[in-house]
């Protein structure tokens, strides 16, 4: 079978040819390649085989995240099983997504519990308290932001490869619209209709429209080039801001406890969204605007996002404080 027939006949043809050949690269689809399409069985047995084990569950369920296979693969030492999910592993595997976002974090544990939730009345698991041990305790925390001078250098740096190129662009992307990462890589031009920018968010389902900043037109002809895994993404995109002087000393609070730094240390994918609602807020834009451009339904969710700015008090108000 080609990718284009699995597509069909795993996925129901949602997938990009793109994504698949990612997928194939990192070996995470049913070996349906050397079947025909007249051996209609045996492709019904491998599918079904391939989604009694940890990788086809999970890669059927959630197959954008597939590169969550490749970071348990690298974390055991082998390809995932049922079996590597031990008290042990666990933390293991918690402790791994403590380096990333909160809200990435509970994502993504959020999805393994929900497939081993799935597989428990069929796999015998060695930790039953599997989910309870996966649970994230909500850790209050400050990270940093890139303000209008850091964006601004980020336009005018040049790119020494594609990687860095593709990864800056949808960085900037995430600055200007406010968009979670998952939906600036899905993003085109055809988003862009007049001065608006309208999208369906991945993770929420939800339309939103955002202003469309001009250089969002010549982003968007890279940015969609490639998907890089987070770390790769993170790691780039802070180097790039360390080239290009991102360096102002901060103090920020995050896994309970309060770290120092040059700023380009702390950027990651999630600077972005959290860049754009604290620039909005630092220019005085109403928070319930600046919920709507971020499809958010309540100002508490947009308020996470804002770093460090409260609201210029009037002249009369001033006073208070002479």
């Amino acid at each position: 079978m080609t990718l284009e027939n699995i597509n069909i006949q795993v996925f129901k043809g949602k997938l990009s040819l793109a994504g698949l050949t990612n997928m194939k690269n990192a070996e995470v689809l049913p070996n349906l390649y050397n079947v025909s399409l007249n051996e209609t069985g045996d492709a019904i047995k491998i599918i079904r085989d391939w989604k009694r084990t940890f990788v086809g569950k999970f890669v059927y369920k959630n197959p954008k995240y597939y590169g969550m296979i490749e970071r348990l693969e690298r974390l055991f030492g082998h390809v995932p099983e049922w079996s590597d999910f031990t008290k042990e592993n666990i933390d293991l595997i918690v402790d791994m997504f403590s380096q990333v976002a909160q809200s990435s974090a509970k994502t993504y544990l959020s999805m393994l519990k929900s497939v081993l939730n799935d597989a428990k009345d069929e796999i015998n698991l060695p930790y039953p308290r599997f989910a309870e041990r996966m649970t994230l305790k909500s850790i209050p925390s400050v990270g940093v932001y890139l303000n209008l001078s850091d964006l601004k250098k980020l336009e005018e740096y040049c790119p020494i490869n594609d990687k860095e190129k593709i990864i800056l662009a949808q960085f900037l992307c995430g600055c200007y619209t406010g968009a979670r990462h998952s939906d600036v890589i899905n993003m085109t031009v055809n988003n862009i209709d007049g001065k608006y920018l309208t999208y369906v968010s991945q993770k929420t389902k939800v339309q939103t429209t955002v202003e469309a900043k001009p250089i969002l037109r010549t982003l968007l002809l890279v940015a969609g080039k490639h998907i890089y895994a987070d770390s790769v993404f993170n790691e780039t995109i802070r180097t790039i801001c360390y080239k290009v002087g991102i360096n102002e000393q901060m103090r920020i609070f995050r896994k309970g406890k309060y770290e120092v730094g040059e700023k380009w240390k702390f950027v990651a994918s999630h600077t972005a969204r959290r860049s754009f609602a604290t620039n909005l807020a630092e220019l005085d834009v109403p928070l319930v605007q600046i919920a709507k451009r971020m499809g958010h339904n309540d100002v508490k969710m947009t308020m996470r996002y804002i770093v460090g700015t409260i609201s210029r008090l009037e002249d009369k108000a001033n006073e208070f404080f002479m």
